[in-house]
């Protein structure tokens, strides 16, 4: 053993320790924080009576911007949570990776609310098309770190391009949909569709490779 791979080994924690724990509960804090901040995004209009209703389809874009930032950061939750269902070991680059990576998912709040005051402009759309994509490959970043060093269970370390694919697919999907946002930003939200709609199928794809 070298003096790097002994260095290293002393910096993995194992699943069930003080650090792994800490940081899974950290990483869910991350997460449930930032799904709060999306409704706290709308506010209750304070207008008269009879403008109520006006006023509520007004809000119909930022109320449809929040569900898609609740999907969106739900999803990325469900695979986190797969994800830490199967690491057995992680080491200090998976934590900064994961740090990076919640970094992305704190800031979905953010262009969230932009998604939903400026549907219509360009650069909000690919602001948050961005923000996901960011979040989508510090996600994959840290599945291949785990898959290079071997900080899986034993079985789960088999077909890593199939699994990448599956991490880095809502990355894909929003990347796909930029050029349309520069053509058209209304008909970009569209083609998220995909993620959801291919979710099932990307989900079956892991899961024969989990049995390879």
């Amino acid at each position: 053993m070298t003096a790097g791979e002994r260095e290293h080994e002393h910096e993995v924690e194992d699943e069930g320790s003080v650090g792994y724990e800490r940081a899974v509960a950290f990483s869910d804090g991350v997460f449930a924080i930032a799904i709060t901040l999306l409704v706290l995004g709308l506010g209750v209009p304070e207008v008269a009576d009879g403008e109520l209703p006006d006023a509520l389809r007004d809000l119909g874009p930022q109320v449809m911007s929040y569900f898609i930032g609740f999907a969106v950061i739900g999803a990325f939750w469900l695979g986190h949570h797969r994800f830490f269902g199967v690491l057995r070991r992680f080491d200090s680059t998976l934590l900064v990776l994961n740090l990076a990576f919640l970094s992305f998912i704190s800031l979905m709040p953010f262009t969230t609310g932009l998604l939903g005051r400026y549907g219509g402009v360009e650069a909000a759309v690919v602001a948050y098309a961005a923000n996901v994509i960011a979040a989508s490959a510090a996600d994959t970043a840290m599945l291949w770190v785990a898959l290079r060093r071997r900080l899986l269970a034993p079985g789960h370390g088999r077909d890593p391009r199939a699994r990448l694919f599956a991490s880095f697919f809502p990355g894909l999907v929003f990347l796909c949909s930029i050029p349309v946002a520069l053509a058209a930003p209304r008909a970009a939200p569209y083609t998220w569709l995909a993620l959801f709609l291919g979710g099932p199928r990307v989900a079956r794809l892991w899961a024969r490779a989990r049995g390879r």
